[in-house]
């Protein structure tokens, strides 16, 4: 598990305390929030004094190597590698660092057709997939993921999700996107450092006017869907509307 504890970092973050001991937590808020900062503090890019633990232990008291397993953190930040997917895996295969990867596998993550492109030659969504394919497949104990459902399908996010689910891989999923919140155990909502509001998802949503003031908000079908939960004619969000009619009417 991991954890931040009172985490302060300059004049960025202030008294962030989070935890993933729920296999999925989001935390949302709005640009120039401190989440990039907090995720790069978290996977160890940034280094902090007894601020971050890993399973009880404090951060700095892991080999880069030894933390590296056991947390991956997953962003859209370029990457500027000369090598092509094919020979990267075929390396990291060589390393002992990841399993055999078939050509099913990569097709699943809608890669194959570019196994034989240099990895800096991909879109950022590509780069993405890759990075989610080769830490996914080495099974880590913790992975987060900084803003990449801008980038990705939602269709292919919320396979993502599952998948990492299915793995029990603990998931620090750090969004502009309140409505994700559905897919999580826990929420946290930080604005300019620090955070505002934490607890079950349907309960952070519900507080509009907070949220509202620092410019997050949920799509009308989410929107719509707590307020008829207030009411008890619905038990979850849901984002299909012939499905909501559905069972409003059932």
């Amino acid at each position: 598990m991991i954890e931040t504890k009172k985490l302060t970092y300059k004049n960025i973050l202030k008294d962030i305390s989070i935890s993933n001991k729920y296999p999925l937590i989001i935390i949302a808020g709005p640009v120039a929030s401190g989440k990039t900062i907090l995720s790069k503090i978290i996977n160890g890019d940034i280094e902090t004094k007894e601020q971050v633990y890993l399973d009880n232990k404090c951060q700095e008291s892991y080999k880069t190597l030894e933390y590296y397993k056991k947390v991956r953190l997953i962003n859209a930040e370029y990457i500027n590698k000369e090598m092509t997917i094919k020979d990267d895996l075929n390396q990291c295969i060589e390393d002992h660092k990841i399993e055999i990867v078939s050509k099913e596998k990569l097709e699943e993550y809608e890669l194959y057709k570019y196994r034989n492109c240099d990895i800096k030659d991909l879109s950022i969504e590509n780069q993405i997939k890759y990075s989610l394919l080769k830490s996914i497949i080495s099974k880590p104990e913790n992975i987060i993921l900084d803003s990449i459902d801008d980038y990705l399908e939602e269709e292919y996010l919320i396979d993502v999700i599952d998948k990492l689910k299915a793995l029990n891989i603990k998931t620090i999923m750090l969004s502009r996107r309140l409505d994700l919140g559905v897919y999580s155990s826990y929420m946290y909502i930080i604005s300019k450092g620090r955070i505002l509001l934490e607890g079950l998802p349907l309960e952070v949503m519900k507080e509009e006017n907070i949220l509202n003031k620092i410019g997050l908000s949920l799509p009308y079908m989410a929107d719509l869907s707590v307020k008829l939960i207030d009411y008890d004619l619905l038990d979850n969000i849901e984002n299909d509307i012939e499905e909501l009619v559905r069972k409003l009417w059932n």
